[in-house]
């Protein structure tokens, strides 16, 4: 029998007739009695497997049912990128039960952020970074803010475990946890890591909430995977094999191969966009909307793109040598065979002979089934005096 039932009648009937379902995912219909019930959780699916709906589901189901007002869930993003991303998702999921969101970043006004101040929505999205400059403002109420914050979704959460910015993240998460007269809910999604039940000790804090961990079974979706080992001066020939009229990203692992390969496919007839860290943010957001519209055209980025950004549907994943973790190569393959019916098609061109070794190891690997685990950082003692320097102003 379906979860769906748990649901508030708002939630149901946004899901019916907005997003026009017909059945949840395996991810959702185990987090939504999960999340219900209070855990804090990890949560692992494949990209675009549901995991933010598996989340926000539940979440909204409470906060609705509760009849909580103001600020009451928190949404933390690694990048900037993917709260502008996810914003248009967020918030047709949140008017569901009548709610808002606010995006907050640099780019943001400061008469809008204002607004926000004067009048919090249901849901704000944020970095951790941001977070704690609001925590910095002396202007507002910081008790009143944040005393009805029900729940936190941190996305991309092994992004943050393995390095001082999960360290900073949940010395912040702490210090709003003051605030608040909830036991502020905690949820991780991520698409990939190997030790997700030590994720989910790090997340816990000071929290007495139970927890747990929700991986559901593998699809067993068919997939084409190919290792063609090519020298340089014939790579962009062999890409514009595999990609020419389909839809196509292609990852490098630097800047200036990425650039070489645009230009080299641009005089072949394939339409052609770079996406990385250096470019402006206007023009990576125009290459990622064109991108989605084209049919013949191929965007080519760094690791830019390996996180959860939508970029649409894509036909086939190329991947000039090899990603650097298994991690990587299963976020990256995520990206392609999401169509009902179609198979994931994602290929290794490795240039250089430990390159070739490298891709077969990690296909290996990934067959097997193995998962580096997450590193994760508990003590940063430059964080410790940070933190106390940020509460003593």
């Amino acid at each position: 029998m379906s979860n769906f039932h748990l649901l508030c009648d708002p939630l149901q009937n946004g899901i019916v007739s907005k997003l026009g379902w017909r059945s949840l995912t395996s991810i959702q219909e185990m987090t939504i009695p999960e999340v219900i019930n209070g855990k804090n959780l990890i949560l692992l699916a494949p990209t675009a497997g549901g995991k933010t709906e598996a989340a926000f589901f539940p979440i909204l189901d409470n906060i609705h049912t509760e009849g909580l007002n103001g600020l009451s869930v928190i949404y933390v993003s690694p990048i900037k990128a993917l709260l502008n991303n996810q914003e248009e998702r967020l918030s047709k999921l949140s008017s569901f039960v009548y709610r808002g969101v606010f995006k907050w970043h640099g780019d943001i006004s400061r008469g809008e952020k204002g607004k926000f101040f004067k009048n919090p929505s249901s849901i704000l999205m944020i970095t951790p970074e941001s977070l704690e400059v609001m925590l910095m403002n002396k202007k507002i109420d910081k008790n009143e803010l944040f005393k009805n914050v029900r729940a936190i979704v941190i996305d991309e959460i092994h992004a943050f475990a393995e390095g001082e910015r999960g360290v900073h993240l949940m010395a912040v998460l702490e210090r709003i946890q003051g605030y608040s007269k909830h036991d502020i809910q905690r949820v991780g999604l991520s698409a990939t890591v190997g030790n997700p039940e030590q994720i989910s000790e790090w997340l816990q804090g000071s929290s007495s909430r139970q927890k747990g961990v929700i991986d559901p079974p593998k699809e067993n979706k068919p997939k084409k995977i190919e290792i063609k080992y090519v020298l340089e001066e014939e790579l962009a020939t062999e890409v514009f094999k595999r990609a020419y009229g389909r839809k196509s990203l292609l990852f490098s692992n630097s800047r200036t191969g990425a650039e070489k390969v645009k230009n080299e496919l641009e005089e072949k007839g394939i339409e052609s966009y770079v996406h990385h860290s250096s470019i402006n943010k206007y023009f990576r957001e125009v290459a990622e909307e064109k991108f989605k519209i084209g049919k013949n055209n191929i965007i080519i980025a760094t690791s830019t793109l390996e996180l959860g950004i939508d970029i649409g549907d894509l036909d086939i994943v190329l991947q000039l040598d090899s990603p650097y973790s298994v991690s990587s190569f299963l976020q990256r393959m995520g990206r392609t065979g999401r169509r009902q019916g179609s198979v994931g098609h994602f290929v290794f061109f490795p240039t250089k002979d430990e390159k070739l070794v490298i891709a077969i190891a990690i296909l290996n690997l990934a067959m097997r089934g193995w998962v580096e685990s997450v590193d994760v950082s508990k003590k940063s003692f430059d964080l410790l005096f940070h933190q106390i320097i940020m509460m003593s102003l």
